[in-house]
This record gives C-alpha cells, structure tokens and sequence, in this order.
C-alpha cells in the first residue's frame, strides 16, 4: 500500500472510532436517570382530552366526531376529475375555428422525435399541455412537420414555423 492509501485508511479508523465513541456515550446518557430535570427537558404527555381512559383507549368517544358522521361519502353531485384529451379533429371543425393571419396561440414546449414522425408537447393560453403527432389539429392548427427545434403548423393555407420554448 502506498503513503496516500495509509492515510485514507488511518483517517477512516479514527472517524469510526469517534462515531463509535459518540454512539456508546449517547445511549449511556439516556439510561441515566436525571436528577435535576427542568420543565423544558420533561417528556411531553398526552393532553388529558386524549388520555387513556379505562379500555385503553386514546381518542375521545366517536360520538364526538358528529361532522364526519352527517357527511355523505357517497352523493349524485360529485363528480368524477376532468383529463385533458387530445382528439383528432376533422378538416370541418377548421371552418368552424377564427381564420386570422395571426401565428398559434400556444408554446412549443418540447419535440420527441423517431423513425415513424414523432410527437411534439404544446401548452396551450389556458396552461393545458397536449401531445401531439404529425397530422394531427391543434386549435384548429395542423402539425405538418417536427424536427428537433421547431415544429410547422398551418392553417387555411399559411404555415408558420414556431421554434421550441418560443411564445
């Protein structure tokens, strides 16, 4: 062994050493009884609402949990959580979309691309992110082409080229 090698190792065994000392000594203060114990270093107990009462129990009486019990778990108006879907639409809903010459109202926040296309992720003006493949309609925007930074949309003829991340 080298010098380098004898020192890492003489460092380790006095570090062990002094962790080994400092645990032995830890549990020995603990078995300790204290005489002088302030009010501060006293273990905390239970309030006396939740002590132990005569069967060994620690909380209060159910009956005293009266809102849990008038609550229904099960009612009609609760309803199931809303995902955001991405549907494919058809060239008819283009029409019904505004025809402006203005480019997407969305953030291209990332592309994956691979041998059959890819797929790009887009976050919309309302937050909602959405995945979406080539071919595909996105607020009324077709996704033409993704490469690695950008994506080319178009939408009653004009296409636009948003790079990724831009707004």
């Amino acid at each position: 062994m080298n010098r380098r090698m004898l020192l890492l190792l003489a460092v380790a065994v006095v570090l062990g050493g002094a962790l080994i000392f400092d645990r032995l000594r830890q549990t020995e203060d603990l078995s300790l009884p204290r005489q002088n114990q302030t009010t501060a270093e006293k273990p905390a107990t239970a309030p006396r609402s939740l002590a132990k009462t005569s069967d060994g129990k620690l909380l209060p009486p159910i009956s005293g949990f009266t809102q849990i019990w008038q609550r229904t778990l099960f009612r009609e108006s609760r309803k199931a959580p809303v995902f955001a879907t991405q549907s494919r639409t058809t060239t008819n809903d283009i029409s019904a979309t505004t025809t402006s010459d203005e480019p997407p109202d969305f953030t291209i926040v990332g592309t994956a691309i691979r041998p059959s296309g890819g797929s790009v992720m887009i976050r919309k003006k309302n937050r909602e992110i959405v995945r979406a493949l080539v071919g595909d309609e996105v607020d009324g925007w077709s996704i033409d082409s993704i490469s690695v930074d950008s994506v080319i949309l178009s939408r009653n003829g004009k296409s636009w080229d948003l790079p990724v991340g831009a707004e």
